[in-house]
């Protein structure tokens, strides 16, 4: 966060749980549901995927619930895009919505999404787990016409596409 806090979503116990830099607990929210995906908003909410009960939830810092939408299907993912719309992922597409629940755009036939961003480029860069190592790393442009693709790459949850000009990361030997 930009306090320098952390959230983490506790899957099996249905709660996000916010950390202060030094990993002191600052609050937590109990979600209605095994939370995926999540976002904090810029009112203080947070925004939540919640898997098994299918439905996104924006979550009030006291826990209240906000706003409700019901999906088709289990999200894993959900952002809040800059025209204010949410892109979903779902079992096997990523969608974009109008938080009264209607989709406007969709990309259809992935293989198990679990995480995507909007790019500035008005791409999409998705996440697939895939089946059997066969998940991928996939950038989309709005036709859904594939214009980057890394496959073969076990369990695949999430990928981000780092800004022009930043160095790769120097590997890292731990002992233990």
């Amino acid at each position: 966060l930009p306090n320098g806090h952390r959230l983490v979503a506790l899957y099996v116990a249905q709660e996000i749980v916010e950390f202060d830099a030094e990993g002191a607990e600052i609050a937590r929210l109990r979600v209605p549901g095994r939370p995926g995906g999540f976002q904090r908003l810029d009112n203080g909410n947070t925004l939540v995927a919640v898997q098994d009960q299918r439905c996104i939830v924006e979550l009030k810092p006291d826990g209240a619930v906000a706003a409700k939408i019901d999906v088709s299907d289990a999200p894993s993912d959900v952002r809040v895009l800059d025209n204010g719309r949410l892109l979903v992922s779902l079992a096997s597409q990523v969608v974009e919505m109008e938080r009264t629940g209607r989709v406007v755009w969709s990309i259809d036939g992935l293989m198990r999404p679990s995480s995507a961003q909007r790019l500035e480029n008005g791409n999409t860069l998705v996440a697939e787990r895939g089946m059997r190592g066969a998940g991928r790393a996939v950038e989309l442009d709005a036709t859904g016409r594939v214009v980057w693709e890394r496959t073969g790459l076990q369990q695949c949850h999430c990928a981000e596409r780092l800004p022009a000009g930043i160095p790769p990361a120097t590997p890292v030997r731990l002992r233990i």
